[in-house]
């Protein structure tokens, strides 16, 4: 797979809808949206509509990367969802690994305290960023970080 890290895309699963934000690399926000989980918010469901999702906010792939913000216990790799109380069937779930191939993209999965963190404590070259995106900007931010260490955030 070849990278070209011009974009990232951040994306917060909640427990009714998803948020998802391409970004470039200097944080500015493109095509913002949020989407209602599908009922029942099964593993495999949400898995789908994510890529449907992706692609259309990303049609010319200008994205390599997709971090993953999600409310539960995430795997030490940032691989697979191991708890979640808000919800109570995502136990032991390989997100990453069923989103990379659907996708064409790395795939990262962090916690949304992590995220929310990511995204207060940037500053994003002086523009202000909506509360609404803190966490998806967060998942952006780190999923880059982790694939790219020499990406200066500052």
């Amino acid at each position: 797979m070849r990278f070209n890290t011009n974009h990232s895309i951040g994306v917060d699963i909640g427990s009714n809808t998803f948020k998802l934000c391409r970004f470039n690399l200097s944080g500015t926000p493109y095509l913002n949206c949020q989407f209602d989980i599908p009922k029942p918010a099964m593993p495999g469901a949400v898995t789908v509509a994510l890529c449907e999702k992706i692609e259309s906010i990303d049609p010319n792939r200008l994205a390599d990367f997709v971090g993953v913000s999600f409310p539960g216990e995430i795997d030490l790799n940032g691989r697979m969802i191991k708890t979640c109380i808000e919800l109570p069937e995502w136990i032991d779930v390989p997100l990453a690994d069923w989103l990379e191939p659907r996708v064409s993209r790395k795939v990262n999965l962090f916690s949304s305290t992590k995220c929310s963190v990511a995204g207060r404590n940037h500053i994003v070259n002086g523009i202000r960023i909506d509360h609404d995106l803190l966490y998806t900007l967060g998942a952006a931010l780190l999923d880059l970080e982790r694939f790219n260490s020499s990406i200066d955030f500052s």
